[in-house]
């Protein structure tokens, strides 16, 4: 099923426009599910996005994220990871590489971060090391996680 979405935030005192937002999306429904997007923030940046999830085999799917911004000219955030499950475990793994502070004028790059994460998840028990959920929940709204019994969104 495919989707658009336009989106304009507005002050809530002064009414003026702070952000727009207008994303195009496709979800296959089967964990396939891809995102691109444009947007302008009032006095920082205008960028894109491109977000995605995709199964590989029943077992192995690739999930990432690549937000760029045009004024910058550098990525404020590029996500990779690959995530392998079965019935009762599942293991993902991912990269991120994120702007920490934007450029300036007097410096050609801001300030690049980058993190390694790993989860093992035992399903029923818990999970053990990084909360990854809590990166792709504030990396990639919208992507459902169909490991979750709830079905829940990303």
């Amino acid at each position: 099923m495919a989707s658009g979405q336009w989106d304009i935030v507005r002050d809530a005192t002064t009414n003026l426009v702070e952000q727009t937002l207008f994303r195009v999306a496709y979800d296959g429904g089967d964990g396939r599910f891809v995102r691109a997007g444009y947007g302008n923030t009032e006095g920082v940046t205008e960028f894109t996005d491109l977000a995605f999830t995709w199964p590989v085999t029943e077992q192995v799917s690739v999930i990432g994220r690549w937000s760029y911004s045009l004024d910058l000219g550098e990525n404020m955030e590029a996500l990779a990871g690959i995530e392998y499950g079965s019935c009762c475990w599942r293991l993902r793994a991912f990269a991120r590489q994120y702007l920490r502070t934007a450029s300036s004028s007097d410096d050609l790059s801001g300030e690049q971060d980058l993190s390694f994460f790993v989860q093992l998840e035992l399903r029923g028990l818990g999970a053990v090391g990084d909360d990854i959920e809590e990166l792709l929940d504030r990396s990639l709204h919208g992507f459902v996680d169909d490991h979750d019994p709830n079905h829940g969104y990303y």
